[in-house]
């Protein structure tokens, strides 16, 4: 029997649409007996956000399946002793990565190289803590 780590978006849903034949395959695992963890990268949705997203396409799975990048933030953090003080997370997506720092009360670095771009950054109602344009630039680490 194999563990599952199961995506959200693009697997499960899409949009808030459920996608055909995925909550086959979940009533599936759990009738298979699969360890199951579901989950996405998009910080700004808890466990319980989750929960009723899934279940008002028609997968009803209780809150403990679900897995959030906040949640493994915290998670990494506790088991490398590391605290929100002394740590730092740099990413490239203004809405997953750098939120979840945000959210997990972490210094940020967001390198424009990939998908977030200075107009992203203007327009959001947050910010990180830093800025560069790529990765060779980071200079606060």
């Amino acid at each position: 029997m194999k563990n599952v780590i199961c995506d959200i978006d693009g697997v499960l849903l899409d949009g808030n649409q459920l996608i055909e034949g995925s909550d086959a395959f979940i009533n599936r695992l759990l009738e298979q007996g699969n360890p199951l963890v579901v989950l996405t990268n998009y910080p700004s949705q808890t466990a319980g956000d989750l929960r009723n997203r899934l279940g008002a396409a028609g997968i009803d799975l209780p809150e403990s399946y679900f897995y959030t990048s906040a949640m493994a933030t915290a998670a990494f953090l506790k088991k490398q002793g590391g605290h929100s003080e002394n740590t730092v997370i740099v990413g490239d997506n203004l809405h997953t990565d750098i939120l979840a720092g945000i959210q997990a009360g972490l210094e940020t670095v967001l390198v424009l190289s990939g998908f977030s771009s200075e107009e992203d950054v203007e327009r959001a109602a947050f910010r990180p803590t830093h800025i560069f344009p790529n990765a060779a630039a980071i200079n606060v680490v």
